[in-house]
């Protein structure tokens, strides 16, 4: 597994519902264009995905999606599109994929370093993860290795 959590810093799931944290006590962490930065999550059952919900602080610029399976092989990417406006946002994805029950992580990137998405510091909840990649490559199709930060990302909606 690219990067390995404690079971108690794991979010869980059932679909459709949000993975991270709730609203209060946010903060705007910005993740600078050159890290794509996610979470580990966990899915008890497979469903079929249609939209990607996440929360953004600060809007600049254009992102991308990419979702991976525990293994770190990417499941499904998502084209550069416009940042949306500032707060939680759900994203109808150009085509729909299907996550497996279990292990999964979710990724976004911007290619504004004013760009930054809603965080929870210091939270035990769960952590998030950077690596650095190139906007314009997409997201890869396999994750490098990845750096836990202190921060839970509530970044995500699965539906």
């Amino acid at each position: 597994m690219p990067g390995t959590p404690s079971s108690s810093r794991s979010a869980g799931l059932v679909a459709p519902a949000w993975v991270g944290t709730a609203d209060s006590g946010l903060l705007d962490v910005g993740q600078g264009a050159g890290n794509a930065i996610g979470i580990l999550a966990y899915n008890p059952v497979a469903f079929t995905v249609t939209q990607i919900g996440f929360r953004v602080g600060v809007q600049a610029g254009n992102m991308i999606l990419g979702v991976y399976d525990a293994a770190g092989a990417r499941l499904y990417q998502e084209a550069s599109f416009a940042v949306p406006a500032s707060g939680a946002q759900r994203r109808t994805l150009t085509a729909s994929f299907s996550l497996p029950a279990g292990p999964f992580y979710i990724f976004v990137q911007g290619n504004n370093a004013a760009l930054s998405f809603a965080m929870s510091a210091g939270t035990a909840a769960g952590a998030a993860f950077f690596f650095a990649n190139i906007f314009t490559n997409g997201m890869p199709a396999n994750l490098p290795a990845l750096t836990e930060t202190d921060d839970l990302m509530a970044l995500t909606a699965i539906a």
